[in-house]
């Protein structure tokens, strides 16, 4: 049996202003504050792997707290943190007379990050894998497994559980695979999956199957 690890990467697009950020503030504080030093733990009920997941401090507001990287990002306890993203607020919106820029809304990407440490693989699955046998049922097996059971159930268990009311639709639109609408290749290349044997030093694309084209695009 080989040990693997599996990470995602999910973008967002939100339109956000001073009243987004001033609204949904709470909710902002508790998904960016120490990035993946403060990644959330989830079960995932089998005892061959380990899911966790974070959010990239990549709003502009966050980088106005000196947050360019993981590596810069400074340590903060949760009410330390939300005091310094008001504190930038109002140097940004009110020192600087921006209050006008400040109400319309700009285009902003945002990040959902996540890794899947996996202890156990099967020799088939992981020939397949270091093979790069895309097509191979043994990798296809492995990517349907990992989505079905280690992924999907958590990551609505980790969002149903927050107060995001209709957002929490917009967020699982972007994350749910329904294999009837899109193939596994082009799922796992949608969310950014890669795979890694040497504990993240390396990283590989993992794709199990050829995204599927049609005349109405890759699906």
């Amino acid at each position: 049996m080989t040990k693997i690890l599996i990470k995602f990467k999910i973008s967002f697009i939100e339109f956000t202003s001073l009243l987004f950020i001033q609204l949904h503030l709470n909710k902002l504080c508790t998904f960016f504050h120490n990035g993946k030093r403060n990644a959330n733990i989830l079960n995932t009920g089998y005892e061959t792997a380990k899911l966790k997941v974070w959010w990239e401090p990549t709003l502009s507001i966050f980088k106005e707290l000196d947050c360019k990287n993981e590596a810069t990002l400074p340590i903060y306890n949760y009410l330390d943190f939300k005091s310094e993203v008001m504190n930038s607020l109002y140097k940004r919106y009110f020192y600087f007379n921006q209050w006008e820029n400040s109400r319309k809304p700009k285009q902003e990407r945002y990040f959902f990050n996540g890794e899947i440490e996996i202890n156990e693989i099967a020799k088939n699955e992981t020939k397949a894998l270091i093979n790069d046998k895309i097509g191979d049922s043994d990798y296809i097996f492995l990517g349907k497994r990992i989505i079905n059971n280690y992924f999907l159930p958590q990551i609505y268990s980790y969002f149903n559980n927050m107060d995001l009311n209709d957002e929490f639709y917009y967020i699982w639109k972007r994350i749910y695979w329904d294999p009837n609408e899109e193939s596994l290749g082009s799922y796992c290349r949608k969310i950014n999956m890669k795979w890694s044997m040497d504990d993240g030093k390396t990283w590989v694309n993992f794709i199990p199957e050829y995204p599927l084209i049609s005349n109405e695009g890759i699906y």
